[in-house]
């Protein structure tokens, strides 16, 4: 019997198979490739760990800063060496400027010298005059009554009254009470232009002014503002129509919490603004209208315009400023000629046509050529 954990003595030793030097050399620059790989795959998980741990407490930090107080405006802590603060002295000052003296002087204020120096309290005698300017805002708010003529019509026997060029409503009785045209002008401004809430607007009012209104009054006169601006509306749509050339774009905007779509449609003389549910064919044609000879200039607004109106792609050619430029019907107008409308961007109002009047549909304008 043999003993346990001892080899057999018969036993024949197992086969031994040679290598070839050179696949051992290779497969020796494989495993050494394969650990350098994996060295630096652990380096670079070990700092992506880092960078996720950083970004965590950052996520943390600033989601407990937004739940608790802090004063406006807060930067979180100082530097530890701050700049000093102002203009540097010396050459990179910079221009210096200052306030213009007013071309008029509405009160005048003689200020004169105190009876004893303020530091040893000793006599002053006086040598010259300095002048000092002041503009100031005057908090006065002017209250007009209208003494409005009523009457009757001897044909159709209906009421008739009055109206003022200064004023802004035909109400009396309950809504006898108005705001000025001045007053409604700068509301206008500060919530549509300015982007004020209303109820920001209102304390700018008060506070500017002296004038109360309630947040609900506001909004109801600047409807009132926008239905009777609905004519020159029309008007500035009609000239964007029959512009030569139409730069096109849109961006998102809420309505009632709801998203629509803010359109605009930018030529030499016109600025038109829509907010439309879509952003498609229909609501580009709602602004410059339809027709099967528009031609377009690809772009993020007039592109679907072109490919509603069915043009084809010879008939396209490509803007670098990356704006959508739109032809109405008639106007056939080279744009290689016309470079300020080819890269005018949305809101702009310069170059040498601005102000001017649109021209006629298929009338080439001064310095441009009527080729296609």
């Amino acid at each position: 019997m043999r003993p346990v954990g001892r080899p057999a003595a018969n036993k024949q030793p197992e086969n031994l198979e040679f290598v070839p030097k050179r696949d051992l050399d290779r497969a020796q620059q494989e495993l050494e490739r394969l650990q350098k790989q994996s060295e630096r795959l652990q380096k670079e998980n070990e700092r992506l760990k880092q960078e996720t741990e950083r970004l965590r407490r950052e996520l943390e930090a600033a989601l407990r800063a937004s739940k608790r107080q802090a004063a406006p405006h807060s930067r979180g802590n100082p530097k530890a060496n701050p700049k000093r603060p102002g203009r540097k002295p010396g050459r990179s000052y910079g221009r210096q400027a200052c306030r213009p003296v007013p071309s008029r002087v509405d009160e005048h204020i003689a200020v004169p010298l105190p009876e004893r120096c303020p530091h040893c309290g000793g006599g002053v005698e006086r040598e010259n005059f300095e002048t000092q300017y002041q503009e100031e805002i005057v908090r006065r708010t002017v209250v007009r009554r209208f003494d409005i003529a009523v009457g009757r019509c001897h044909e159709c026997k209906r009421r008739v009254q009055g109206r003022h060029r200064l004023q802004t409503s035909d109400a009396v009785g309950v809504g006898s009470v108005q705001l000025g045209p001045e007053a409604l002008t700068l509301a206008a401004i500060l919530n549509k232009q300015m982007g004020l809430s209303l109820g920001h607007t209102r304390q700018v009012l008060s506070y500017g002014f002296g004038l109360e209104v309630s947040r609900g009054g506001l909004y109801r006169a600047l409807a009132r503002m926008a239905g009777r601006a609905e004519p020159t509306y029309d008007g500035l749509v009609e000239t964007a129509r029959q512009a030569p050339v139409n730069g096109m774009d849109e961006t998102g905007w809420k309505v009632g919490g709801r998203l629509q779509w803010l359109h605009v449609a930018v030529s030499a003389q016109v600025t038109v603004y829509a907010i439309l549910p879509g952003r498609g064919y229909e609501q580009s044609v709602a602004i410059l209208g339809a027709g099967p000879s528009a031609e377009a200039v690809p772009g993020d607004g007039a592109d679907r315009l072109a490919r509603g109106a069915g043009l084809p792609t010879s008939r396209r050619a490509f803007a670098s400023d990356g704006l959508g430029i739109a032809r109405p019907p008639g106007a056939r107008r080279d744009l290689r000629t016309r470079p300020e409308d080819r890269y005018r961007k949305a809101g702009s109002q310069t170059g040498p046509d601005a102000g001017n009047a649109p021209p006629e549909p298929g009338e080439p304008s001064d310095g441009s050529s009527s080729r296609t």
